[in-house]
């Protein structure tokens, strides 16, 4: 598989990157190719990013060495941070022979957060006496 780029940097609040993939050799039978997001997330349910738009793309005898784009959204999430993820890209049983033994590509995606890291704090204010005067502020 020939991918390009090989990392990708997206905006969190759906910020688009694409990769474009094609074939190194002509085949004799199609070759199918599944995009899908494995996340580095450690909450596994806090998804950073998905595919946007055809997850699978289809390479032919007649256009194998043109390249076909598989597109890389941002997800929001509340915390501050970037958050990093892969795109991988995995040939499907089916496909041509000299193919299905290639093994997956990744192309690293790094979501940039929208998020500030800030500390709230309850009350606002405090107000003591000048001398000896005690208060309490919870973070």
């Amino acid at each position: 598989l020939v991918v390009s780029p090989t990392s990708l940097t997206v905006a969190e609040t759906s910020g688009t990157g694409t990769v474009d993939v094609s074939l190194k050799t002509q085949p004799t039978n199609d070759v199918t190719i599944k995009a899908t997001i494995v996340n580095n997330q450690p909450v596994a349910s806090e998804a950073n990013a998905e595919i946007a738009g055809a997850d699978t793309l289809t390479f032919t005898s007649s256009n194998w060495d043109t390249p076909q784009q598989i597109t890389v959204r941002g997800i929001d999430d509340i915390y501050a941070g970037d958050d990093n993820c892969q795109l991988k890209l995995t040939i499907q049983s089916g496909s041509d022979p000299d193919y299905v033994s290639v093994p997956p590509k990744t192309v690293n995606v790094t979501v940039t957060s929208d998020e500030l890291a800030t500390i709230n704090a309850s009350p606002a204010g405090i107000t003591v006496a000048e001398n000896a005067g005690t208060g309490t502020l919870f973070l």
